[in-house]
């Protein structure tokens, strides 16, 4: 079709009407220009530009048919036909005759690519969020095994590198017993700061160990089983029979 024709602007203003972004817009003489600049007046493919253009407007964000956003989707979609719109465009009736029919960009290829935008949005939000969880978990693990392992009476400053240290050197320790743990037998010297690099997860190497360390909890004034709960040994949900006998 024409530019000047009725049929064109009764044609535009019909498929305006189904706008399904969140702001609809009217159909400028701006809008209506490049509209047509972009589809020669081919009902085909300015029907597809339209519902490209709308896809894009979503994908974006910006949520309303701009001439900007029509020229983009052209550009990345119109490659193939963009010698024969040229053709057209120019009046060149030789040029015109070079091309046969119009194939374009299926539509259902277009959403899929513009799909793959927002599932890689998503997906990095999706890994910040988490990263960020995991950040605060971490913090509030450090934090929770530095006041445990001060009630035990280590310093502060040392509970806090040992805790450091243990956190980024044994991943694989993951809970606030096992840091405490690891922390305290560091610092009654049961083990030897270069072992906090082992893959492994220490091992208690003789009963002697749990001696010195309820031993140097009785001497700061707690029981055994408080030594032991703080230091990791016991789970903090483990309940005793007050009523059955301790062998």
């Amino acid at each position: 079709m024409k530019k000047s024709e009725p049929s064109w602007r009764l044609f535009i203003e019909g498929i305006w009407d189904h706008q399904w972004v969140r702001n609809p817009t009217e159909l400028t003489t701006e809008l209506n220009d490049a509209m047509y600049e972009a589809s020669c007046g081919i009902t085909d493919i300015a029907l597809k530009i339209f519902m490209f253009s709308q896809i894009r407007a979503i994908t974006s964000g910006t949520e309303t048919i701009t001439p900007q956003i029509i020229k983009g989707v052209v550009k990345d979609s119109l490659k193939l036909v963009e010698p024969m719109l040229s053709a057209l465009r120019s009046g060149n009736v030789v040029q015109i005759a070079k091309f046969g029919d119009i194939n374009i960009t299926p539509i259902d290829g277009f959403i899929v690519a513009e799909q793959s935008k927002l599932d890689l949005g998503d997906l990095l939000q999706t890994f910040q969020k988490t990263q960020k969880e995991q950040q605060v978990h971490a913090e509030r693990l450090k934090q929770d095994a530095v006041v445990r392992l001060t009630l035990l009476g280590v310093p502060e400053k040392e509970a806090k590198h040992n805790v450091s240290k243990i956190l980024s050197e044994m991943p694989h320790v993951q809970t606030v017993q096992e840091v405490v743990q690891v922390a305290y037998k560091l610092h009654l010297g049961l083990i030897e700061d270069k072992q906090t690099t082992c893959k492994t997860r220490p091992q208690i190497e003789d009963e002697r160990d749990l001696r010195k360390l309820v031993k140097a909890g009785k001497d700061k004034g707690s029981t055994a089983y408080q030594v032991l709960k703080d230091a990791g040994y016991i789970a903090s949900d483990f309940s005793i029979d007050t009523g059955s006998e301790l062998g």
